[in-house]
């Protein structure tokens, strides 16, 4: 397996898999899973908040997490919050933009991507869901993770 890090990570003492890393509990990184793991994630969100017989979240909690919460504030520019929408965590797709998941997708899509080359998405009118987790710094090549999506995408398509 080839391993791909920054220059500056090359020192094992400042790795993405660090010590400092796993344990800082940035919201802007350090999450780990295993995309078996994620994958429930991805089931309690198109279920509503509910995976097996297990409620989590309300229904009314995740259509918040999910549709554009960025409407809710009145000083982001209007081209801000029509292109670039948010939901409480998720990222909705964005058609028409360089970062967008897929065009094969539509505006409901939500999901993360990750500066080390991740994507999760999650399609509430197929059910679908997709995991791509990579070590590949994403800002080096981003259009190779959209290529990547595109592939899965026309799966449900």
């Amino acid at each position: 397996m080839r391993t791909t890090v920054p220059a500056y990570q090359v020192d094992p003492d400042s790795s993405w898999n660090s010590k400092y890393w796993q344990e800082l509990g940035s919201p802007a990184g350090g999450l780990f899973s295993a995309p078996e793991d994620f994958a429930v994630l991805c089931a309690l969100m198109l279920g509503s908040g509910k995976w097996g017989d297990v409620r989590l979240l309300s229904p009314a909690t995740v259509r918040m997490m999910t549709s554009n919460r960025l409407n809710d504030l009145p000083d982001l520019p209007e081209p801000v919050r029509r292109t670039q929408p948010w939901g409480l965590g998720w990222r909705l797709n964005h058609l028409g933009m360089a970062d967008s998941w897929s065009d094969l997708l539509d505006r409901k899509v939500f999901g993360h991507t990750g500066s080390a080359g991740n994507v999760v998405w999650m399609d509430p009118r197929t059910q679908g869901f997709c995991i791509i987790f990579t070590n590949y710094l994403r800002a080096r090549a981003p259009w190779r993770l959209v290529h990547l999506s595109n592939a899965v995408a026309a799966a449900f398509v």
